[in-house]
């Protein structure tokens, strides 16, 4: 059973982009090329972007360690404990989403949390810059 981009994207949550990102990064992460060139994805394939899912969000490793780390395991991906995997999940109808062939438990990662506490913080910086920009110059109109 292969599954398209499109489909692999809707069970694991991971925009197109990404997976052809992480195929770059990832040797493990190999789809063939069907007829006019589509990616068709296979089961272990599917559990390899699972688990390096898993080590991204929830595990907090970086890419080059989640690639260390599949290295390490001889080039096989562990799906995280309590992740189901592809092989637990029912084909993949074209179109449709695998109801609970994503990982269970799943959270926003601390990142994440972080990256819009930074956006916050650096929104409020570029704020008080413009205010006092703006104080600078009623300062000098005031003066002149």
């Amino acid at each position: 059973m292969f599954y398209k981009i499109g489909e692999v994207s809707r069970i694991t949550g991971l925009e197109p982009y990404v997976l052809r990102y992480w195929e770059t990064e990832f040797p493990q992460i190999n789809p063939r090329k069907g007829r006019g060139g589509q990616r068709e994805y296979r089961r272990e394939d599917l559990d390899t972007i699972l688990a390096i899912q898993a080590m991204l969000r929830q595990e907090g490793y970086t890419i080059s360690g989640a690639r260390r780390r599949l290295r390490q395991e001889g080039m096989r991906a562990v799906p995280p404990e309590g992740a189901e995997t592809a092989a637990d999940a029912p084909p993949a109808p074209a179109g449709e989403v695998v109801p609970g062939a994503v990982m269970a438990g799943v959270e926003p990662a601390p990142v994440d949390e972080l990256v819009q506490k930074t956006r916050k913080g650096l929104q409020e910086l570029l704020q008080l810059m413009e205010n006092t920009d703006s104080l600078r110059a009623n300062r000098f109109r005031i003066g002149a």
